[in-house]
């Protein structure tokens, strides 16, 4: 059985390396996603057992490299950082949708009370930034004296007052948490399933199809599972 590409083994070990600077989930999902099959062939004895458990890693970086331009190592990187993303959703993703629901509720809620306690207690003050090279940050423009008030206007610097900003953040907020997520349960294997869905949509964009057997062999390496491809395609239409 021919291994996984020279190129993947290539980025594997980039990744991996002592002082590669790359984050602990990028280098989680390069664990178990590539196997160098050449090695682990040699050390264990029970090779039935490696081909059961690599085989599909092998066809899945194949499958993926006949879809790619082999000119040149992006396809990998793009294929893990797409991994990874997937990996990784921001929490809500995994919230079920009347949990979704109240916590937009409660985010709105606090906006509305932290607001109205700032503007009737005189505290509605005005955020702005300040990209100068010794203090650059955001500063109260109100925490400043007059001439430097002045200093500040003749620049024509930006300036939000802090409810607008609350306001602005409680309906990203809302966008996000409410419109973002794709529809599933919040139940058993429910990262695997949210990981799966993401990647068909991301397949079908590049390839025009969700490649049912890459998804069932990254999501079984990376969540421990056990699905078909019959059982992807379920989740994935």
């Amino acid at each position: 059985m021919s291994g996984i590409p020279s190129v993947v083994l290539d980025v594997k070990n980039k990744i991996e390396g002592v002082d590669s600077g790359y984050s602990e989930d990028l280098k989680e999902v390069v664990k178990k996603l590539i196997v160098d099959t050449t090695k682990k062939l040699i050390v264990d004895t029970t090779e039935e057992l490696i081909v059961d458990n690599t085989s599909d890693l092998v066809s899945m970086w194949k499958a993926i490299e006949k879809r790619s331009d082999p000119v040149d190592d992006l396809w990998v990187w793009r294929f893990l950082e797409d991994v990874e993303n997937a990996v990784q959703l921001p929490r809500y993703h995994y919230k079920s949708k009347s949990e979704r629901v109240e916590l937009v509720s409660d985010i709105n809620k606090l906006t509305h009370k932290l607001s109205l306690k700032l503007k009737s207690n005189d505290l509605d003050e005005h955020l702005f930034y300040n990209p100068g090279a010794m203090f650059e940050g955001f500063y109260i423009y109100e925490d400043f004296e007059e001439n430097h008030q002045a200093a500040i206007n003749e620049l024509a610097v930006n300036k939000i007052e802090l409810t607008t900003l609350l306001n602005e953040i409680s309906e990203r907020s809302r966008r996000k948490v409410l419109e973002e997520p794709l529809a599933g349960k919040a139940g058993k294997n429910n990262r695997a399933i949210r990981f799966m869905r993401n990647m068909a949509i991301r397949n079908r964009k590049l390839y025009g199809q969700p490649l049912n057997k890459v998804i069932m062999s990254a999501t079984n390496a990376l969540f421990e599972t056990n699905y078909t491809e019959i059982d992807i395609a379920k989740r994935c239409i």
